[in-house]
Parts: C-alpha cells; structure tokens; sequence
C-alpha cells in the first residue's frame, strides 16, 4: 500500500472488512524490502 497512502486507504479498507463480518487483522513487516 505505501506510508504515501495508508491514511487515506486503509479507514475504507477496514470499514469494508467489518462490514463483511470478517475480523480486521493489521500485519507489518517492518523488514520489508531490507534483506
């Protein structure tokens, strides 16, 4: 997704989850990209 557009994603994208039923999970992966 990128730091430049999880704030304006990511509310819709958890709203749209809940909305589901489905339980919101949010996973990082801080390493990304570095090995």
């Amino acid at each position: 997704m990128g730091a430049d557009k999880v704030q304006d994603k990511l509310p819709e994208l958890v709203e749209k989850v809940t909305a589901s039923g489905a339980t919101v999970a949010c996973i990082t992966d801080p390493m990304h990209g570095n090995t």
